[in-house]
């Protein structure tokens, strides 16, 4: 029996769908119900028989930060793919990350280790790595390098030490740190924003530069790490570098826009970061522009491509094909 949590995020419902085609059985936890269509959703890129796949997947709603339920769950697994977490980059919702990204890893962690799980995959993010991207082939030396710019990387660091503890408790593990996942679904969060920006005739592209991947990569590659001998390591999951004006560029062809001709000035959008952050307190709402994405946009960051198919045997797919499907199956391709 395989158990995914975060089952119905975006990364999540692509991972059940290739877990379904495995012989396991698979168990998904899920919170609410809400984004169940969104699930079906993705299952409909792979497959015409979406309600017959869906009903042959066990659903069971519960919550990560409920130890007791956990256990419950946990009864007759094997397996392990611990996907769900929150992701926020405002220091104001410090505390909710903490109660999923951290406690609640730690939970799935103790009920892993009280139920003699056979291997637990985390999945975590080259957020919380270090600075020096470049070094990022180790587990436990990734130390922070001052302080961490937002909250979500520091709770995500602080999840993979829970999962360090585990294995130094016994635990067989596995972490992988995707870089920015591309894929198709979930079209209005994520870098689903990236393609709606795209698409709309864009002006200005900011000049940082981050590692890529595919989502159907992440699910893939994860499969074949847990398949195999590998344990008690962390991976890079970065299929490719690029900018951030390549990938706009792009994607402008596929959707026949222009490209975007001017540099979005760095300046005005740390002050425009500011006032938001200031209206969001102001009138008790989310941020729109967080500091840490402005940040993003403006750091050049270079990620091992290498490492990962050289152990598991499986190239990652072009990044020109994940773009041309992507904008394809996209509600804005005209």
């Amino acid at each position: 029996m395989i158990l995914v949590t975060g089952g119905t995020g975006f990364l999540g419902a692509h991972l059940v769908y290739q877990l379904s085609q495995k012989q396991d059985a698979v168990r998904v936890l899920y919170r609410s119900a809400d984004r169940f269509e969104q699930v079906r959703q993705v299952f409909s890129f792979y497959t015409d028989q979406v309600e017959a796949l869906f009903q042959r997947i066990e659903w069971v709603q519960g919550d990560i930060t409920d130890i007791y339920r956990l256990n419950e769950i946990m009864q007759g697994v094997d397996v392990v793919y611990h996907v769900a977490g929150l992701i926020n980059f405002e220091w104001r919702q410090l505390d909710r990350l903490k109660k999923t990204n951290i406690e609640g890893t730690a939970n799935i962690v103790n009920a892993a280790l009280a139920h003699n799980i056979k291997k637990l995959c985390y999945v975590s993010s080259i957020a919380a790595m270090s600075t020096s991207p470049q070094d990022s082939d180790l587990e436990e030396s990734l130390e922070p390098i001052g302080v961490f710019e937002d909250p979500y990387a520091l709770t995500k660091y602080c999840g993979e030490k829970e999962v360090w503890r585990g294995q130094q408790e016994g635990l067989d593990v596995l972490i992988v740190r995707p870089g920015v996942i591309l894929g198709e679904g979930f079209w209005y969060s994520g870098s689903g924003k990236l393609i709606k920006h795209a698409a709309k005739n864009p002006l200005f592209y900011p000049s940082g530069a981050t590692g890529f991947i595919d989502v159907r990569d992440v699910a893939q590659q994860s499969i074949a790490l847990m398949d195999g001998p590998i344990k008690n390591k962390a991976f890079v999951f970065v299929g490719h570098n690029a900018s951030f004006r390549s990938i706009l560029d792009a994607l402008c062809v596929l959707f026949e826009q222009p490209k975007p001709k001017f540099q979005a000035p760095k300046m005005l959008l740390q002050c425009m970061s500011m006032i938001d952050f200031l209206w969001a307190g102001l009138f008790k709402r989310s941020q729109k522009l967080p500091k840490a994405y402005v940040l993003a946009m403006f750091r050049q960051s270079i990620y091992d491509t290498e490492t990962l198919p050289g152990v598991t045997h499986l190239p990652f797919r072009a990044l020109k094909d994940t773009l041309a499907r992507i904008c394809a199956l996209s509600p804005y391709k005209t």
